[in-house]
């Protein structure tokens, strides 16, 4: 599930459609020979739609999930002193020493078992974070190419400008529409940084979610039937076996938050 981070294309390295790129010089760029003053405002609705999905980028849940996942380390640390072997001699057992050791482990179970609820809730908001965020960064890719349609047909419109205008227009305009790409190209290059940003964002939570799976899917389940077969039977092989289940459950958890750190 984990994706690596990959650079982005530069923008005049992107494949752009001719006809697009006609239609802007048509439909945008000419009328501003009469309208100069509403250079100002091209391409502003892309940088406008751009900023809309940065600030909609919310990967919230997994710092939680994280958090969670440390709580449930320190509780499987416990282990041992509520799931160890003991034995009990008369006086213990009469004292109902025992029946506190039973209530504790309970007790302890009951506590895992709550922390893993909340992870599993919480490992379901990252899932859909993720998705949500995925849908975002695709949409700027396509805002980012519309982008780049702009910035070309600019630069295009730019080049052919004298065929077509006369020069007296020409010498405040050139100058005004080359510092308007100028702007776009520097807009653009501070939303590819958040894009990437995006990337390391949803790479650092996918790693956290597909650790945290693995545990509650196939680790934890496991240390359960160990748990499980030592209220029947608490020899030392079994032991051995639950403490070694923990440990695996401790390692696979431990990955998790120190990969996500790196």
């Amino acid at each position: 599930m984990t994706m690596a981070v990959h650079n982005l294309l530069a923008l005049h390295d992107i494949v752009l459609n001719q006809s697009r790129l006609t239609q802007i010089k048509r439909d945008e760029l000419a009328p501003l020979l009469k309208q100069p003053n509403a250079l100002t405002q091209y391409a502003d609705t892309l940088i406008q739609q751009q900023n809309q999905q940065l600030l909609s980028n919310t990967i919230t849940s997994a710092q939680a999930l994280s958090q969670v996942i440390h709580r449930i380390i320190v509780q499987l640390n416990q282990s041992k002193k509520y799931l160890g072997q003991k034995k009990y001699n008369f006086i213990q057992r009469w004292l109902g020493i025992d029946l506190e050791q039973q209530v504790g482990s309970l007790q302890y179970l009951n506590e895992l078992n709550a922390l893993i609820d909340e992870a599993a809730l919480l490992g379901h908001r990252v899932a859909t974070e993720i998705h949500q965020s995925q849908e975002n960064l695709q949409s700027l890719h396509d805002l980012r190419t519309e982008m780049a349609h702009y910035v070309v047909a600019a630069e295009q419109f730019l080049l052919e400008i004298d065929q077509f205008a006369k020069q007296q227009y020409l010498d405040d305009f050139k100058p005004r529409i080359q510092k308007k790409i100028n702007t776009l190209m520097t807009s653009q290059t501070a939303t590819d940084l958040a894009m990437l940003q995006m990337q390391l964002s949803q790479n650092v939570a996918m790693t956290i979610l597909d650790r945290f799976n693995d545990f509650f899917f196939f680790f934890f389940p496991a240390w359960q039937q160990h748990v499980f077969n030592l209220q029947s039977v608490q020899t030392p092989q079994e032991l051995q076996r639950l403490n070694e289940a923990r440990e695996r459950l401790i390692q696979t958890l431990d990955h998790a938050i120190k990969s996500a750190n790196n």
